[in-house]
């Protein structure tokens, strides 16, 4: 999800209690190092066999999102940043501030991390920005940014960190009687080098889902930043606010626009246009290559609706990168009854799942060509199909968080990762641990909490807590 950066001058409300509490607890800045540090990455595992480690998030804190670094995941908490070692699970260092209000991204393909920290109980201070290199932890700089909103609210500005790169900063910027735009900075200057503001001539009505989010409709890729958005007549949305609320109405279309800007001079290089009716839910997705393979990186427009169907994007020129199976699509905008999602895609080609006759799971590996070149199978009754939405490739294997039930003497489940190798009948399941938390309903929705990420080293597997009170485990399978 989207985190707000405050070095770029959020608008930020801390109430007096709070700041009086961080000022009250603060402990100094941590910043530990370990003493020897890995010759090279491990290498991302095509194959996992069992739980090689597992950490347990600590007290105090709590972990908003996990990242791929240069050695294994990236841990971003809400007071700073902690790097693991992906084979083994062991701390390589972290820089945390205890009980202060801190903001942490990591950007640059994983190389930087950025941590902000705004002084306790001064909501107009100067953000203090810490830079990381994720490699070794090393503080690469250290600066400080003015507010962007005066004592007396003349400047109600809203800024969110999109994406970065060790030059370049991308934002959401949204102010008073401005349209909002993305807004490219240079790393350490408050001077603005271009903006890209969404089309809105000649009666059109732009617009993004949601404003904009980093991962879902703006992505940066090698040296392009692709964004979606969606465009309609404006005399076609009397009731309605956006192009997107036309989802779903099978009398309604809408124009959907990829386009890549160029990050160092804010031009459009390039934009596809599709035209959409119906049931359609898109966002965007960047696939790197499998271990495997040496090709480029593609970007996906994925369509999340029943039986949608997604376009696989070379983010050069936004040219098809890979055709999918024929034999699973009913006709160039619908797939074929039973089909549930793109499960990967990359220059190399794609893995595709679909439920068949007998509700078994069936997974598809295609080449950029669409040919069908093998298949795993998952028998009915193995996975729910709530929890395929956890699917991931692997090298030659495709594996799925599930639960399966504990002793008939023991009560609850137990989360598990099940393996399915393409071209094999054997099914390998590894146990990983109590499946928690169980209160207000939360268990019942783990499946969209729950995530398995290929980093280096490990497949790192994780549910998202439910509750503050729950730690979150995260656990990296291994071969």
């Amino acid at each position: 999800h989207s985190m707000p950066f405050f070095a770029a001058g959020l608008v930020l409300v801390v109430p007096f209690e709070v700041g009086l509490r961080a000022a009250t607890l603060y402990q100094p800045t941590g910043h530990t190092v370990a003493d020897t540090f890995p010759d090279a990455p491990a290498p991302v595992p095509s194959d996992v066999t069992d739980v090689g480690w597992t950490w347990v998030e600590p007290e105090g804190t709590s972990v908003e999102t996990v990242e791929t670094g240069p050695f294994g995941p990236l841990l971003v908490l809400d007071d700073g940043v902690i790097a693991l070692e992906g084979a083994s699970g062991e701390e390589l260092w972290s820089h945390r501030h205890p009980y202060s209000s801190v903001s942490a991204q990591v950007i640059d393909d994983g190389a930087t991390a950025l941590v902000t920290r705004l002084p306790a109980a001064d909501e107009f201070g100067d953000r203090q920005v810490t830079e990381l290199d994720t490699a070794t932890g090393e503080i690469l700089t250290e600066y400080s940014v003015p507010s962007l909103r005066s004592e007396d609210g003349t400047e109600d500005i809203e800024v969110s960190l999109l994406a970065g790169t060790s030059d370049l900063r991308f934002y959401e910027w949204s102010e008073p009687g401005e349209r909002t735009r993305i807004s490219a900075r240079a790393t350490r200057a408050s001077d603005e080098l271009w903006s890209f503001t969404l089309p809105g001539d000649d009666g059109q009505v732009c617009a993004v889902g949601g404003g904009w989010l980093a991962g879902d409709n703006v992505l940066l890729v090698e040296d392009q930043l692709v964004v979606l958005y969606a465009c309609a007549a404006a005399n076609r949305l009397e009731g309605w606010d956006t192009p997107w609320d036309l989802a779903d109405d099978p009398e309604e279309s809408v124009a959907v626009t990829v386009a890549a800007v160029d990050t160092g001079s804010g031009e459009v290089a390039w934009e596809r246009e599709w035209e959409a009716s119906g049931s359609w839910e898109f966002r965007l997705s960047a696939r790197a290559p499998l271990p495997t393979s040496d090709g480029p990186p593609v970007v996906v427009l994925e369509n999340e609706a029943v039986r949608g169907v997604s376009r696989i994007l070379d983010p050069s020129d936004g040219t098809c990168a890979g055709e999918l199976p024929p034999e699973l699509m009913a006709s160039d905008t619908e797939m074929v009854e039973g089909f549930q999602r793109l499960v990967h895609a990359d220059s190399g080609g794609s893995v595709l799942l679909r439920q068949d006759e007998q509700w078994s799971w069936e997974f598809y590996r295609a080449s950029p060509d669409g040919a069908i070149t093998d298949t795993a199978l998952l028998p009915d009754g193995t996975v729910h199909s709530d929890h395929t939405t956890t699917a991931v490739m692997l090298g030659d294997a495709v594996s799925v968080l599930t639960t399966r039930s504990q002793d008939e003497a023991q009560d609850g489940t137990v989360l598990s990762a099940v393996v399915v190798p393409f071209g094999s009948d054997e099914i390998r399941w590894i146990e990983i641990g109590d499946l928690r938390p169980h209160e207000d309903g939360f268990w019942e929705s783990w499946e969209d909490r729950a995530r398995l990420v290929p980093m280096p080293g490990a497949i790192v597997a994780y549910v998202e807590s439910a509750t503050p009170t729950t730690p979150m485990i995260i656990h990296g399978l291994v071969g």
